[in-house]
């Protein structure tokens, strides 16, 4: 195996444990899982859709792994415009589709999050950061 497919393998399986811990945190906090890296075709992927009261938070995962070698040091600057402009477009094809009424359908209110899970120290370092897009957006 090559060098750049095993940095593939290991950052896919970093961020398959960082959204395994940010689940764990969300809900030790209450938040009930709705689906999870629900794909649409075409435009992306959704990692977390979660419930509390009446909010649906959509919560993307940034994960820096506990062995990466990366000089930038806060998960937060790996999300760009680039990133906001797919989860806009991604949450928004989700939102017009059916079934996704048929998955959460309690709802009133909607937050898009940004959840960053740190492993380079133990226990992971999580940040919940709230409404990264406004909700009129949607």
């Amino acid at each position: 195996m090559d060098r750049k497919t095993q940095r593939t393998q290991d950052a896919r399986r970093d961020g398959a444990r960082g959204e395994d811990i940010a689940l764990a945190w969300f809900q030790t906090q209450g938040y009930l899982l709705i689906a999870r890296n629900l794909r649409l075709r075409w435009a992306g992927e959704l990692d977390l859709i979660l419930h509390r009261d009446s909010t649906l938070h959509v919560v993307e995962v940034k994960t820096v792994g506990p062995f990466s070698r990366s000089r930038v040091h806060d998960p937060l600057l790996y999300y760009g415009l680039p990133q906001l402009a797919r989860l806009r477009r991604t949450l928004g094809l989700w939102l017009q589709d059916s079934r996704s009424r048929s998955m959460a359908p309690h709802w009133t209110d909607l937050s898009v999050d940004l959840c960053t899970v740190d492993q380079r120290q133990a226990p992971p370092l999580i940040r919940h950061v709230r409404s990264i897009l406004p909700p009129e957006d949607f």
